[in-house]
């Protein structure tokens, strides 16, 4: 009845000893990975049942492995505050293309009050065929991995790149504020007041005020959604702006400011110690509120902004003396012309800061017309041209041959132009 069965050999020995050795390392890395990983590793069945998920990572978010273990996919992540769409599943089980990083929004029992990020890849499991083959799909397995730090990281860092292009393309103070406005909303904010002193809409440089003065704002621009339950009430541009709008003092820094149960960031608008005004931010009330993690991208912007404010109030300053000695007129203004009458027009070509015409009265009913232009920045344009005027003129009253003045006038341009 019973047969000698030979003992197996030594390789059939130590083949089905290294098996078993594979299996308990398969097991034991599994059993890690589940137990231990802080990247949510999640199994499905072929009903797109929840049937294993890592304990580490769903204590971390305050969920219980038996609050989701057995559900339906749709069911259970909805615990996480996450809204899957089981059709988008069952594609990736019959064969379509997995999801690899999909971003998911969601609120986990742990942190409801705020808003998560997750990063989801859902890839199909196939029981292994004869021949070394892939068999049929019997289920999925996704990993699951919060980023929000991630994504709010970039988010800031994508704001602060917006506002270097687009805050300060023009050297217009209104302009710039308008720009501010623009670029933060509606993302960062859902409504915005940009409010400049008096005197740096007038143009001119801040005014000095003792320690602890209020100053007097006014709004340069505003911004919103449009929905006034979102945006509240908004002033308009050109008004007087009370303190309160900014706080009981203006931050030196950006701030978060409680304003009637109002969470605001209050952000002031300064440079090299200069206010030039403030900024509020304001979200509403059904967004989330801004937190400590939102000062720095505050920051970041109206420093940006205060400083092309400052460029734009020097342009103006400087665009002012400009257009004073550019006007200014080289003859007395009772001097009468008998040669001609001049209809005048200035049209600047180029940068329209050192350009210029005159008409010089000469002897014997003659006059000398002249027009110019410097290229050089800023008043350093204006000056040289001033010394060409007053050169141009000097030479013409000597009643020089105009080879002769022209000689002497372009000596004087080599010398000015070497300096």
């Amino acid at each position: 009845m019973f047969e000698d069965v030979p003992p197996p050999s030594a390789a059939e020995g130590t083949g089905a000893v290294r098996g078993v050795a594979e299996a308990l390392l398969d097991g034991a890395v599994l059993d890690a990975v589940f137990r231990q990983a802080e990247v949510g590793l999640h199994v499905l069945d072929r009903d797109l049942r929840l049937v294993r998920v890592t304990g580490a990572v769903l204590a971390a978010r305050g969920v219980a492995v038996e609050d989701v273990v057995g559900r339906p996919a749709a069911e259970a992540y909805r615990v996480f505050g996450i809204e899957v769409k089981e059709s988008v599943l069952r594609e990736v089980m019959d064969g379509g293309t997995p999801l690899r990083e999909v971003l998911v929004p969601g609120r986990p029992p742990g942190d409801p009050g705020r808003p998560h990020v997750y990063s989801v890849s859902v890839y199909p499991l196939r029981a292994p065929g004869p021949g070394g083959r892939e068999g049929p799909s019997i289920g999925l397995v996704a990993t699951v991995m919060d980023v929000t730090e991630r994504v709010r990281t970039r988010q800031r860092l994508g704001l602060l790149y917006e506002a270097r292009e687009r805050i300060g393309r023009t050297l217009d103070v209104e302009r710039t504020a308008r720009e501010l406005v623009e670029v933060t909303v509606p993302g960062f904010a859902g409504s915005v007041v940009v409010a400049l002193t008096d005197a740096v809409l007038r143009g001119k440089p801040p005014e000095l005020r003792r320690k602890g003065e209020a100053p007097l704002l006014r709004c340069a621009a505003v911004g919103g959604s449009g929905d006034a339950r979102a945006d509240g009430p908004l002033p308009e541009p050109g008004e007087v702006l009370l303190p309160g709008l900014f706080g009981a003092r203006l931050p030196e820094g950006p701030e978060l400011v409680s304003v009637d149960g109002d969470v605001r960031l209050v952000a002031p608008l300064a440079v090299r110690g200069q206010l030039l005004g403030a900024v509020a931010f304001r979200r509403p009330p059904w967004a989330d509120p801004y937190t400590e993690d939102d000062l720095a991208p505050a920051d970041g912007v109206t420093a940006h902004t205060a400083t092309c404010l400052e460029n734009a109030l020097r342009f103006t300053r400087e665009h002012v003396v400009m257009t004073a000695l550019q006007s200014w007129p080289l003859r007395p203004e009772g001097e009468s012309r008998h040669a001609v009458e001049v209809a005048q027009r200035h049209r600047p070509g180029g940068t329209g800061a050192g350009s210029w015409f005159d008409v010089i009265p000469l002897s014997g009913a003659r006059v000398a017309l002249v027009v110019g232009q410097v290229e050089r920045p800023g008043l350093s344009s204006v000056a040289t041209m001033g010394r060409l005027r007053t050169a141009v003129y000097s030479l013409a009253t000597l009643d020089l041959a105009p080879h002769e003045l022209l000689a002497r006038l372009h000596g004087v341009t080599q010398r000015l132009a070497r300096e």
